[in-house]
């Protein structure tokens, strides 16, 4: 291998390098945005337990209100069923659904990064290989 092309191949390789590192970057940056949506919707998530729990607290006043016990027991049980059913555990599993989704995106871009991470060593190495080729060429 001629001086010129293990020159040529080093600085090929620490572009790459540059290449790899904007790339970590860049997913970086990417994966704190998602942990801010996380948090927003942890936020989210914790306030409509909030309220859900303050309506539950009212439902349970108006329960207590005696004023004609059909019509309340009545709306008690629509508002029971409102407040714990099928469409308040859709709503608040769909949060968590969510958060496992961008939880999964943020774990695959951790992949993404150890990748890159690998390609720079393996970089490294070979220009530490180069670099020794290079001086034993110069030596002869």
């Amino acid at each position: 291998m001629s001086e010129s092309n293990i020159r040529n191949k080093i600085y090929q390789y620490e572009k790459d390098i540059d290449l790899y590192y904007s790339k970590i970057k860049k997913l970086e940056q990417d994966i704190s945005e998602l942990e801010d949506l996380k948090s927003k919707y942890s936020s989210y998530q914790r306030e409509f337990e909030m309220h859900q729990s303050k309506r539950k607290n009212t439902l349970e006043n108006v329960k207590e209100n005696r004023v004609s016990a059909k019509i309340v027991s009545k709306y008690y049980e629509g508002m029971q069923q409102l407040l714990t059913g099928n469409d308040f555990l859709n709503a608040y599993n769909g949060l968590d659904n969510v958060k496992t989704v961008i939880n999964s995106k943020i774990q695959n871009m951790l992949d993404e990064i150890d990748s890159y991470r690998a390609k720079i060593r393996s970089c490294n190495d070979n220009i530490s290989y180069l670099k020794s080729e290079l001086r034993k060429l110069l030596e002869t």
